[in-house]
């Protein structure tokens, strides 16, 4: 099993380290842990509980990773996208609240919903969180879609492409397109990756206009 520290360590990770590790010649025992690990150290958070430093942990990996996603996203569309919550003000006064005013039993955000109920309906505060992901496990399937850049990974430039097993991640493609797993995170970051070896090191590929 997994050690109870390291819950929060692989929190931010879409998809399991062994599968991962499966695709990569090189060594990967834990060392991109290290920077996760160094923030636990960080004064006051070792006093902190499983909770609060996963918690700490998004904040520091998991969210500027989805701001820079945000930011090149609406730049590119000529939108001024904006980000309240995250005012330094705001967060570090937040980071000295007791958990129970942020998580209380199986209700999250418990302070921010408690304070909405003065101006929206109970039922619009409460009602079934919806997220935002993108059906990337479909695309993938699709060959008319971004499924069609799924072929790279059995071509002869990407058999020889060093620091991946091509025979284990052709592995993954034949599971996913035939729907026995979803491998759509991982695949999506090996393509993006071959993608831009592509376009940058190897110079073999030019990038596809963008469509208005």
């Amino acid at each position: 099993g997994q050690p109870l520290e390291d819950i929060g360590l692989y929190n931010a990770m879409y998809g399991p380290p062994a599968l991962v590790r499966s695709v990569l010649t090189t060594n990967t025992n834990g060392e991109h842990l290290d920077y996760r690990r160094s923030l636990l150290r960080s004064p006051g958070l070792t006093r902190r509980n499983l909770t609060e430093q996963t918690m700490y942990l998004d904040l520091k990996t998991y969210v500027p990773s989805a701001l820079y996603d945000l930011d090149r996203m609406t730049m590119a569309n000529s939108i001024e996208g904006r980000v309240p919550f995250l005012d330094h003000r705001l967060i570090e006064w937040a980071l000295r609240l007791p958990l129970q005013l942020k998580i209380k039993g199986l209700r999250n955000k418990y302070l921010v919903k408690r304070l909405g109920e003065r101006f929206l309906p109970r039922e619009t505060i409460y009602r079934q969180k919806v997220g935002f992901g993108t059906p990337v496990d479909l695309w993938f399937r699709d060959p008319q879609s971004i499924g069609r850049y799924l072929d790279m990974f059995g071509e002869p430039q990407y058999r020889n492409r060093a620091g991946f097993h091509a025979d284990r991640v052709q592995g993954i493609v034949r599971e996913h397109r035939a729907g026995t797993s979803n491998h759509g995170e991982l695949l999506w970051t090996l393509v993006n990756n071959e993608l831009w070896h592509r376009i940058f090191i190897d110079r073999t590929l030019v990038p596809e206009p963008i469509k208005d």
